[in-house]
């Protein structure tokens, strides 16, 4: 009898320190998370910023076709094309970071997701184990892996949204050049717009149009130039999705001082 409570206290023994292991994992895990809280938090403010302020000079530009009879449809014309342009870049840069991952601080080599997904299932199977023993093992012992249990759980449920954090963080970080210069765009345009006569004006446009060509071929964006022909007939029945499979293109990624990051190459 003395055995077999020695072979149970044991095995008692061993799956809590399978979860005392991998709660020491986690924690370790979101030290590094709380510093990518906090910089996402400043660099989601300042996005914010410069985002509104990008949106209220278009909205304004709209307005402006409304009042501004002489030239009402080379504003709204000009509006439109922005706005347009804005969700093309929205999309592209989406899709260039929509499958970023971290790796893991803890164990090399590996995702983090893929991490919490091996934590998931053995801190499962240790409950599993420990209700199907309750009777013989110590009551104490059993309600220290529960409560181990529970803090695995809240842990993975804060970590899992990192990969999504770092995508946001990582996609501000490349829009904002973008917006600045299309609301430097909008600027010049209202400037000339007021000075210019109109066949100047329709020059000062086609600046614009080449800014756009530029993003769809993928010059802008510092990558491989695509056929812009090929570009429209792909588009052209499509409807605009926010994530869509990986591109497998270089990607500029800015650097984030807490996490390291793996590129998808599914």
């Amino acid at each position: 009898m003395e055995s077999q409570t020695n072979i149970v206290k044991n095995s008692t023994n061993i799956l809590l320190k399978i979860l005392q292991k991998n709660v020491t994992i986690l924690r370790n895990e979101a030290d590094y998370g709380i510093q990518l809280d906090y910089e996402l938090e400043t660099k989601l403010e300042w996005f914010n910023k410069i985002k509104s302020n990008f949106a209220d000079k278009l909205k304004s530009l709209w307005s402006l076709a409304e009042i501004h009879c002489p030239v009402n449809d080379e504003i709204k014309k000009f509006a439109n094309h922005i706005f347009h342009l804005w969700t093309i870049m929205n999309q592209q840069i989406c899709k260039q970071y929509s499958k970023i991952q971290i790796i893991s601080h803890t164990l090399p080599n590996i995702s983090l997701s893929s991490l919490l997904d091996k934590i998931r299932k053995e801190a499962i199977m240790v409950k599993t184990k420990l209700q199907a023993s309750e009777v013989t093992c110590n009551l104490n012992d059993v309600l220290i892996g529960y409560n181990l249990f529970n803090e695995i759980v809240e842990l993975l449920n804060n970590l899992e949204r990192y990969d999504n954090k770092v995508q946001q963080y990582l996609i501000m970080s490349k829009m904002v050049p973008y917006i600045l210069k299309l609301e430097s765009t909008i600027d010049k345009f209202v400037s000339n717009t007021a000075l210019l006569p109109k066949n100047q004006l329709v020059s000062s446009e086609l600046n614009v149009f080449l800014f756009v060509s530029k993003l769809l071929t993928g010059e802008l964006m510092g990558n491989e130039i695509i056929n812009p022909y090929y570009i429209l007939a792909e588009n052209i029945t499509k409807k605009p999705v926010f994530i869509i499979k990986s591109n497998k293109r270089k990607i500029d990624v800015p650097v984030l001082s807490t996490v390291k990051l793996l590129k998808s190459t599914t």
